[in-house]
């Protein structure tokens, strides 16, 4: 894949996060001054199955109720089965 393909394959897959957070987001009532929101995503058949898609935590941030949500990270998590 060359460098310009790669890079719109990263530009795609960020728009397609962004739009889908904003969307979330959407869908709840946020307080105001909310500087935080962490969304988690599991998938109950991940942890009896051990197959399927790992859950995921989304953490964003702002300054003031004015400032753009900004992404913090984002971290999957794979619980060892014993």
């Amino acid at each position: 894949m060359s460098n310009v393909s790669k890079e719109m394959a990263s530009a795609f897959q960020l728009a397609s996060l962004h739009q889908l957070t904003e969307f979330i987001l959407s869908c709840y009532h946020i307080p105001e001054d909310s500087k935080r929101v962490v969304l988690n995503f599991k998938v109950s058949s991940f942890y009896t199955e051990r197959c399927g898609i790992q859950p995921v935590e989304i953490q964003l941030e702002r300054a003031t109720p004015d400032s753009p949500w900004e992404l913090r990270f984002i971290a999957t998590f794979d619980a060892e089965q014993r």
